[in-house]
């Protein structure tokens, strides 16, 4: 992958990716396919989090596994 400078924007999270994304030695392709199965993690447990919301049930005991699933347990 191609040397890139970030300007640090105080994000240390985002960062900490970019660090990770610099020093990668796996395709700008395969990157970006584990960025995106990340983000879909991320949107899926926010989606978990708010229909629990909706429907009045208490979450607890977040369980994730190496293929992303999503496991809780409803109160």
């Amino acid at each position: 992958m191609a040397k890139i400078k970030f300007k640090d924007d105080g994000n240390e999270l985002r960062n900490q990716i970019f660090k990770v994304l610099r020093n990668s030695r796996t395709s700008a392709k395969k990157d970006l396919i584990v960025l995106l199965q990340c983000a879909a993690h991320i949107r899926n447990k926010m989606i978990i989090e708010e229909t629990a919301k909706e429907c009045n049930l208490k979450l607890s005991g977040f369980l994730t596994n190496d293929d992303l699933e999503l496991y809780y347990d409803l109160k």
